[in-house]
């Protein structure tokens, strides 16, 4: 018979006891979770993020400037066309 791991135990009220293993993915998906929130509130934070990625990647310097040129270039264009087709 398979045993149950105590650390998904369920309490009293229905929810989960806290488990010190299980601490640290919860701070991780409120963290993960978090980020593309942030990020529709402030579009700044997307693209810098965005940059560090590329950055990772190994992928020039200019490559990277030009890309998020063009990306900044659509969304403003995109604005506007939608802004003014009332």
């Amino acid at each position: 018979m398979r045993r149950r791991d105590p650390d998904l135990s369920l309490d009293s009220q229905g929810g989960t006891n806290p488990s010190p293993k299980a601490e640290p993915v919860k701070r991780w998906l409120a963290m993960v979770g978090k980020e593309p929130l942030d990020e529709i509130e402030n579009p700044e934070l997307a693209m810098g993020r965005m940059q560090e990625l590329y950055e990772k990647k190994g992928y020039p310097k200019e490559w990277i400037d030009k890309r998020l040129r063009g990306i900044a270039a659509r969304q403003d264009l995109s604005a506007t066309s939608g802004s003014s087709a009332g």
